[in-house]
């Protein structure tokens, strides 16, 4: 993994206050301190946006960006996207507040493109897994 190399996510969130696990992304960023985040809050009507505002004061490598009223998943993370480009940074995606992929499958995916000229896109799929329950 190429350290030098920075690294932003985009986490789409609507209503995660109870579920998004603040200590896994603050421990993720104890390993590999060029990672940040923007935490997209969705229009929740929970408390998701004082968690992660809470969870940015925190971390200066952790931002937050609060849309109004809830558009969508697709929309946060256009969103988002547009905030990344503000940073500059060698990678940028998204990754799902319920962390589906473990954190730690980032590192995989710096593997492979720094690995590969030919790939510029890596993308993951959630799949159903014995054991693990998949709810909307």
């Amino acid at each position: 993994v190429s350290q030098a190399n920075s690294t932003i996510l985009v986490v789409p969130c609507y209503n995660e206050a109870a579920r998004l696990d603040v200590p896994a992304f603050l421990d993720f960023l104890d390993v590999f301190p060029s990672v940040s985040y923007l935490f997209v809050n969705d229009g929740s009507t929970d408390d998701t946006g004082l968690v992660i505002d809470d969870l940015s004061t925190r971390r200066g490598c952790v931002h937050t960006l609060h849309l109004e009223t809830n558009s969508g998943k697709a929309e946060a993370v256009r969103q988002g996207m547009i905030g990344c480009c503000r940073g500059e940074y060698s990678y940028a995606g998204y990754w799902d507040a319920d962390l589906s992929t473990p954190l730690q499958e980032l590192p995989s995916f710096w593997s492979l493109l720094d690995t590969n000229e030919e790939i510029n896109i890596v993308t993951g799929a959630r799949i159903k897994m014995v054991g693990r329950r998949i709810e909307r």
